[in-house]
């Protein structure tokens, strides 16, 4: 009980908090909180002025060697609208700084990161039937002889086609069903044995 309240209180306190993965070492230059705002300026257009940022800074790690991965930069965003904006805007969007990659994270407890990562097989299974959703949602709402299948959900067998309009506004009467009540009992038995032989 205890240990599930201090983790609120520190995921509480994280909560306008972004983690920046991405930038080289030393890029900072020293004054990490203005680094920040001017580099969220510079990545999305969308903001006409930097953010304002209460503090920044390098996880408290020891600085890795020449040539390996730089730390993380974590900030602290000081309007929480700014901070769900940015995340909101990275999506679907490549972001570079210098040439490398530059990815934005929300700054989750390790506990909640040891959460999400168990689930992170069960999200790509969800992510790929959204997709696979997606695409049949559209295909259904294209006219017929538009229509073409994409691999992820084409069948196997590759004589399958798809029914023309007009075999599927044809409604075919089921066959009457047979009157046992007219068969003899010796009708009915041999009935049956042929239906077990086949």
């Amino acid at each position: 009980m205890l240990k599930s309240k201090l983790n609120d209180l520190e995921g509480r306190s994280r909560r306008n908090n972004i983690r920046i993965v991405g930038i080289p070492e030393g890029a900072e230059k020293g004054r990490p909180t203005e680094f920040v705002a001017e580099l969220i300026k510079q990545l999305f257009e969308d903001f006409s002025d930097p953010p304002v940022i209460d503090r920044a800074h390098r996880v408290p790690q020891p600085k890795p060697p020449e040539g390996a991965k730089s730390r993380a930069i974590i900030a602290r965003i000081h309007y929480f609208q700014d901070k769900e904006r940015i995340l909101r805007l990275r999506q679907g969007r490549q972001l570079e700084y210098q040439g490398r990659k530059v990815l934005f994270f929300p700054d989750y407890t390790a506990e909640v990161m040891e959460q999400r990562r168990s689930f992170g097989e069960v999200m790509q299974m969800l992510r790929e039937l959204k997709d696979r959703h997606d695409v049949l949602r559209e295909l259904q709402q294209t006219p017929l002889p538009q229509r073409e299948l994409p691999t992820c959900v084409q069948p196997k067998h590759t004589s399958w086609q798809l029914p023309s309009q007009e075999a599927l506004m044809t409604v075919e009467e089921p066959p009457d069903p047979p009157n046992l009540e007219a068969l003899r009992p010796l009708d009915l038995g041999a009935l049956v044995l042929s239906a077990r032989s086949k």
